[in-house]
């Protein structure tokens, strides 16, 4: 199996895990709400002493409420970069923010890394 391959099987693998395991938490009302916990999320990672710098050196992203893009069927919300995240009208909640946060500091696909920062956040905004 290709890498590629391999990592497209893990983020359906994350996918499916993720919507039967971590609760949607507050549906966002606003966009400038959905800024307000981004910029709270950024102060937490300034703490963490793995992504401390990069929380530093890189600005909070930008919150967009926009239409999201369409893949397999869904639209879905995404991060572009480091600096804009859109959330998509069906997934408009904290718990697709503190993931598409978690991508914008810095772990693009969803092994290892990813998935510890995105518990750690999950713990700490969402529970």
């Amino acid at each position: 199996m290709s890498r590629s391959a391999k990592r497209a099987a893990q983020t359906r693998a994350f996918y499916r895990w993720e919507d039967e395991n971590i609760p949607t938490g507050v549906w966002l009302r606003s966009r400038d709400e959905a800024q307000r916990i981004a910029q709270e999320v950024w102060r937490w990672a300034r703490s963490q002493p793995r992504y401390a710098k990069r929380a530093r050196l890189w600005r909070v992203p930008t919150i967009h409420f926009g239409p999201g893009v369409l893949q397999a069927g869904r639209m879905l919300s995404y991060c572009e970069g480091h600096l804009k995240i859109v959330l998509s009208p069906s997934q408009r909640n904290m718990a697709v923010l503190l993931h598409e946060l978690v991508h914008a500091l810095g772990p693009h696909t969803h092994g290892k890394r990813f998935q510890e920062l995105y518990m750690s956040m999950t713990i700490q905004f969402l529970v």
